[in-house]
């Protein structure tokens, strides 16, 4: 059990850092840098909603301060309003959050 564990630890580290990378450092929430100490991942589909393979897709997963993502609870993520902030920081940083629906909600798991 406890080598599962830290399976389970390293395997969320190492997702951490792809998305820190892919993101570019940013929290999607409020829009500043977040050191590495201070990042978390946040769920855009809630674990209780969604397929374990869903949960563990880096497509569901965004950058946040571990405040930010503590302050927004159980809020739903509004992926509208996600990719409108984003656009004001670069386009360029821009682009990592622009998902398809397809591979958030694959036809027939809505």
């Amino acid at each position: 059990m406890r080598k599962e564990k830290e399976g389970n630890r390293s395997r969320q580290v190492a997702q951490l850092n792809r998305i820190y990378k892919r993101d570019h450092g940013f929290c999607y929430r409020c829009r500043l840098k977040v050191k590495r100490v201070d990042a978390s991942r946040d769920h855009i589909i809630p674990i209780s909603e969604c397929t374990m393979e869903q949960a563990r897709s880096d497509s569901n997963i965004l950058l946040a301060h571990k405040l930010c993502n503590s302050n927004r609870g159980t809020e739903p993520i509004d992926m509208l309003t996600v990719a409108y902030k984003t656009s004001k920081i670069d386009k360029a940083l821009a682009g990592h959050l622009t998902y398809k629906i397809g591979d958030i909600f694959p036809l027939g798991r809505m």
